[in-house]
């Protein structure tokens, strides 16, 4: 079965290093693709010509735009198994201090605005997507990286005790979601 791993969250979340981590450590990413430089040339360009070709593949994103929901339609058309890596942090003054140290060491500078946007639609970009998801495994980047959650098969599941603030409001805004559609 052909793959899709998508590595998701706000700007200085810690996707480029969770996915360091990863590529030493596993051979079935396939071909690694960023999204961040020109979102509607990368879907148009790359993504549908790895697609096309029936090639794995694993994508680092922010959730900016609909780009990633097109790109996860056409592969789950096209029969890829999708997992998601979300990468979460629970204040965004966290992730803007990690964008500007990381500016520091003189890496890409991301504007405090555009990290707080992203932010504050986080829960809405990942509900967006969460349908094309065969599973979505949730990690915390507070101190190490943890897996704190999972989601398959339409239920949300803790791992571990105390679960992070930011992992428990992307679960209530599942909730209220459905309960809200029920009435």
């Amino acid at each position: 079965m052909l793959k899709c791993t998508i590595v998701a969250g706000v700007n200085g979340a810690g996707k480029s290093s969770l996915l360091g981590a990863a590529q030493n450590l596993r051979t079935d990413l396939g071909l690694m693709m960023d999204d961040t430089v020109d979102p509607i040339k990368f879907i148009t360009e790359k993504v549908g010509g790895v697609i096309g070709r029936g090639v794995d593949f694993t994508i680092e994103t922010v959730l900016d735009g609909d780009h990633i929901e097109a790109i996860l339609r056409k592969a789950a058309k096209e029969e890829y198994q999708i997992t998601l890596h979300y990468v979460g942090l629970d204040t965004v003054e966290e992730c803007v201090q990690r964008v500007d140290a990381r500016a520091d060491r003189g890496g890409r500078m991301v504007p405090e605005k555009l990290i707080a946007k992203r932010f504050e639609q986080r829960c809405d970009a990942l509900k967006q997507i969460l349908p094309y998801c065969d599973t979505v495994i949730f990690w915390d980047n507070a101190d190490v990286f943890r897996v704190v959650a999972e989601y398959r098969n339409g239920s949300f599941l803790y791992k571990g005790d105390h679960p992070p603030v930011w992992a428990q409001e992307f679960h209530e805004s599942l909730w209220w979601k459905k309960d809200h559609e029920k009435k």
